[in-house]
Formats: structure tokens, C-alpha cells, sequence
């Protein structure tokens, strides 16, 4: 007969601070604010990302942009998540995106890391961007008055 132990898992931090999230195994929520993008290939947007914190403890988060992401010319701007953020507090982040030297269609997926790389969170909406490039001979500026409009 087989002996069969149950191993239970518990991380404790600090002197018995334990480490639980409030959604299942997510440390943290995150958030786009939008999750369809058209950009123009000379052109430059940006998408808000809000991130909640669903651990029982202060944790500072850590903003990866460009993970699993196929586009170019990421960049993390206006973060707010750079500081100790306390159980169900929220902070923000910006992706700038830059339509120039992109694929057609790529998507964004942020990871967003906390006890120092320990646990991470991806948003469950991950942004499509596509870029759209001007037909061949069509003058640049009458290219932006159609996409702008």
C-alpha cells in the first residue's frame, strides 16, 4: 500500500505576513482602456492601463511593456505604479505606441510583477493595434485627413 502525503504550499514573508490575492491566483488586476487601436503609420497613440492590487499586503508592482508583445517602439510613460501600493489600491500606467516601422496588426499584453519579480499578472484584455498604411501614390496629407476623419 502506498503512503500518500498532502504537501500545502504557504509563502511567508516578512516574519508571517502571508501572501494571498483576493481573485484566485492574480496579484494583480489590469485594466486597458481600450482593446481595439487603429493607428495611422505615421502617427502615434497611447493606451491608459489601471492596475489594482488584489494582494492582502502593500506590494510595489514592476511594468514589463513589451512582453509577449509582437510590436516595436513600446513605451511605458506616466506611471504612477512606481511606489508601494497598498491592498486594493490602484495606480496607472501609459503604453506609447508609434505607428512607424510596425507590422500591420501586432498586440500589447503588459505583464505587471510584484515581491520582486516573484508573482506576476497579464491582463485578461490584450490590446490589438492595427496599422493602417496609406495606398500606394496617395499624398501623405490627404492619407492623415481620411484616417483622422
Amino acid at each position: 500500500m502506498r503512503n500518500v502525503s498532502k504537501i500545502i504550499f504557504s509563502l511567508f514573508l516578512w516574519g508571517s505576513t502571508s501572501i494571498a490575492s483576493a481573485l484566485g491566483n492574480t496579484l494583480f488586476t489590469i485594466t486597458p482602456s481600450v482593446t481595439n487601436l487603429n493607428l495611422s503609420s505615421n502617427a502615434n497613440s497611447s493606451v491608459m492601463y489601471t492596475v489594482t492590487n488584489n494582494a492582502t499586503v502593500s506590494t510595489i508592482p514592476s511594468v514589463t511593456s513589451g512582453y509577449h508583445s509582437a510590436g516595436h517602439n513600446l513605451t511605458i510613460d506616466s506611471n504612477t505604479c512606481n511606489s508601494a501600493l497598498s491592498p486594493n489600491a490602484s495606480c496607472t500606467f501609459r503604453v506609447l505606441i508609434s505607428g512607424s516601422a510596425q507590422p500591420t496588426s501586432f498586440k500589447i499584453t503588459p505583464r505587471v510583477c510584484g515581491f520582486n519579480g516573484f508573482m506576476c499578472s497579464f491582463s485578461s484584455s490584450t490590446v490589438t493595434v492595427t496599422v493602417n498604411r496609406p495606398a500606394l501614390g496617395l499624398p501623405t496629407r490627404a492619407y492623415e485627413e481620411v484616417i483622422n476623419n
